[in-house]
C-alpha cells in the first residue's frame, strides 16, 4: 500500500491553519531537510553508523510533523536497518528516499509556487 507523499491538511493543522505559517515551515523545512540529508549521505558513505541513525531519525520526525508519511516511512527504514545491522541495504533504502524526497519536494514547492502566483 502506498503511503500519501504530502498531506496538506494534516500540515495545515499543525500550523494554527494558517497557509501563511505553513509557507514557513515549509520554505524551512526544505533547506533543512537537504542539510540532513547531505549528512546522511556523508555519513552513509563513511559508514558512521550512529550519524546515520542520527539523521536518519531526525529525517523521519520532521517529515512526520509536516504531514509526509512516505518520506517519513522511508527514513524510519534506514534507522531501524541500522538498529538491525542490515548495513548492506543502505544504498538501496538511500536510493528509496531520495526519490521520495525529490518527489516531496515538487509537492511542497508547488504549493509555495501558487501562493506566490497573484489572483486572477
Amino acid at each position: 500500500m502506498s503511503k500519501e507523499i504530502w498531506d496538506y491538511h494534516d500540515a495545515l493543522s499543525r500550523t494554527l491553519s494558517s497557509d501563511d505559517i505553513l509557507a514557513e515551515v515549509i520554505t524551512s523545512y526544505i533547506d533543512d531537510t537537504q542539510t540532513v540529508f547531505n549528512q546522511l549521505v556523508d555519513a552513509i558513505e563513511s559508514r558512521d553508523l550512529e550519524n546515520i541513525r542520527f539523521h536518519a531519525h531526525t529525517l523521519k520526525g520532521t517529515a512526520a510533523n509536516i504531514g509526509a508519511p512516505s518520506f517519513s516511512d522511508h527514513a524510519k527504514q534506514i534507522e531501524f536497518a541500522v538498529k538491525d545491522n542490515l548495513i548492506e541495504q543502505l544504498e538501496p533504502l538511500l536510493a528509496q528516499l531520495k526519490q521520495s524526497k525529490l518527489v516531496l519536494f515538487e509537492q511542497l514547492s508547488c504549493f509555495l509556487n501558487d501562493r506566490s502566483q497573484p489572483e486572477k
